[in-house]
């Protein structure tokens, strides 16, 4: 009588359903919008940071 392990299995070679280049450019896209908000966001702090505050003694 046969069973499921009396015969092998011969499967293929793995092909990947994913398409990998697609996917990295997408991911460096992703990464240099990234960078970019970050360093608007970084410019921004600065800007912040370095800008005088008015005080009330400072507006007479």
């Amino acid at each position: 009588m046969a069973s499921q392990y009396s015969i092998l299995r011969n499967y293929g070679k793995y092909v990947s359903p994913y398409n990998m280049d697609v996917m990295m450019q997408g991911m460096g896209y992703m990464q240099q919008k990234i960078d970019a908000n970050r360093q608007a966001i970084n410019e921004y702090a600065d800007y912040i940071i370095n800008s005088d505050i008015a005080k009330p003694q400072d507006r007479e």
